[in-house]
């Protein structure tokens, strides 16, 4: 490296550092410094002026790098730089609230050939991000999952955080897909014959409209290739004996087998009843599966009409959405999506079971928002069709210890919340929650998986020791249960 190289590199990492300690000021001197450098190698200029655009103070010094920016995109010279510039133009404009500028520019980041894959997956983040944000947790989910499968840097603390928050999708996702295929299903067959026979009918006649145009759309494609190679047989052949050139004897192979098919080398290839026969199996396989796709009776077949199968779907459903509720209250704190799921399921006449826990979270949230119309709908609901439990006890004494055993059920309810704060990382609240809630639970025997998941939670916060002693807990005291049984195992893989 030369000296000029080697001194605005040093420049360069000067800025950056103190860019890291957030003194703007000094790290925009050494950038603008490395800009007014003529002789500076022109990479270095030009990740200066991207590092400006980060230190940004506010909306009108971000205005003027942005200007500044786009001034460097019409550069052809910048061609290199296209995916880095686009995607800070993005993040700028999304500092200043701009969210569907950004969103365009992040995008034209991505389409940049020339971007590298390390640049692409902080684009896709930023998309996950503002899709997370407006609660499109399914779009935001595929960005995670694409940045997933292309990083090739598995071993950074970025991917890893970026593989949690994708692996808290998966139940949230899944019950999402039950709720949406069943309901599907639910709402087909409660239609009527003519009904479902007029909707599938519709599928197929667009299913073989556009099986049309794209019949056509390939013929097109064979007749453009066939007249393309023709002309360029006539201008390479120039005299030379046919099986002597190679792209002439390629074209003629392929004509052969369009026009004959492959045939093996024989007498009286040119028979028509071969032919026949080669062409008749090739649309018999064609016309079957075509025929499936087309035959109304196959659509209709599969739409239940047995009263037990539709309550079994109705019954999933409204349990997935249960599962979601909770999952929006408790792992993504979207109060608003929480509801809608707990409202709708509340409206579906849901099994006994789930009713009481329903009735419950809708009270916790109302709650918290302030709503007491709503509150006291869900309270009084509590207190006069279920006196006796725990959560209506809750209700009366909100700050008396609860000293009676707890039914089971109310217990695993409990349960699912905690685990719901621990799969979003938040280890101290979930171990707080633990050692607040066990006084209260007298002679349970789910006592032990709370134990076991306060260890867990201790390890991901605390050092591995302390992990050690949480685990060696749960074996002393619930040795015989399953849970003592895993805690014993992983103590012996820790000591390895």
């Amino acid at each position: 490296m030369s000296n000029r190289a080697q001194g605005t590199r040093n420049l360069f990492v000067l800025g950056q550092i103190y860019g890291s300690e957030n003194k703007k000021d000094s790290a925009s001197f050494f950038f603008n410094k490395i800009i007014n450098f003529d002789k500076a190698p022109y990479k270095y200029k030009i990740h200066a002026h991207i590092e400006l655009s980060k230190n940004a103070v506010d909306d009108s010094t971000a205005t003027v790098r942005v200007e500044k920016m786009l001034e460097l995109i019409k550069d052809r010279e910048n061609r290199p730089y296209l995916a880095e510039l686009y995607y800070h133009v993005g993040f700028l404009s999304e500092q200043k609230g701009q969210v569907n500028l950004a969103t365009d520019y992040y995008q034209k980041s991505l389409r940049v050939k020339s971007g590298s894959i390390k640049q692409k997956t902080f684009s896709y983040e930023r998309l996950a991000d503002i899709n997370f944000k407006n609660s499109q947790y399914k779009i935001a989910n595929s960005y995670y999952d694409t940045i997933l499968k292309i990083s090739t840097d598995t071993l950074n603390l970025r991917f890893r955080r970026i593989k949690r928050k994708h692996k808290n999708f998966a139940s949230l996702i899944g019950f999402e897909n039950i709720v949406t295929k069943n309901d599907s299903i639910i709402k087909m067959a409660s239609l009527s014959k003519e009904a479902q026979e007029a909707y599938f009918q519709k599928y197929i006649d667009n299913l073989k409209e556009n099986d049309e145009k794209a019949a056509q759309l390939k013929l097109n494609q064979q007749a453009f290739g066939a007249s393309f190679g023709q002309s360029s047989l006539q201008s390479n052949s120039k005299g030379k004996w046919y099986f002597y050139n190679s792209q002439s004897l390629s074209f003629g192979k392929s004509e052969f087998e369009k026009n004959w098919g492959k045939r093996k080398l024989g007498d009286n290839w040119r028979w028509s009843s071969q032919i026949e026969l080669t062409s008749k199996k090739k649309n018999a396989v064609s016309a079957n599966q075509k025929n499936k796709r087309y035959d109304l009776a196959s659509y209709l077949k599969k739409i239940p009409s047995d009263p037990k199968v539709i309550d079994a779907l109705k019954m999933n459903r409204n349990e997935a959405l249960y599962e979601l509720g909770l999952i929006y209250k408790e792992q993504f704190k979207d109060t608003k999506l929480a509801i809608e799921r707990l409202e709708r399921v509340d409206s579906l006449a849901p099994a006994e079971e789930l009713i009481l826990p329903i009735n419950w979270h809708l009270y916790k949230i109302y709650a918290l928002l302030g709503q007491e119309l709503k509150t006291t709908k869900h309270k009084n609901i509590i207190l006069e069709k279920y006196p006796d439990t725990k959560f209506a006890q809750v209700i009366r004494n909100p700050e008396k210890p609860l000293l009676e055993i707890t039914p089971t059920s109310e217990i695993e309810e409990l349960y699912k919340e905690i685990y719901h704060l621990y799969k979003d990382d938040n280890f101290e609240e979930t171990v707080s929650k633990i050692n607040e809630l066990i006084p209260t639970l007298q002679n349970s025997k789910l006592i032990p998986k709370f134990e076991l998941l306060k260890a867990y939670a201790t390890g991901k916060y605390k050092n591995k020791e302390a992990f050690k002693i949480a685990l060696d807990f749960v074996v002393v005291s619930h040795g015989g249960t399953e849970e003592g049984k895993r805690a014993k195992e992983i103590l012996k893989q820790l000591d390895k």
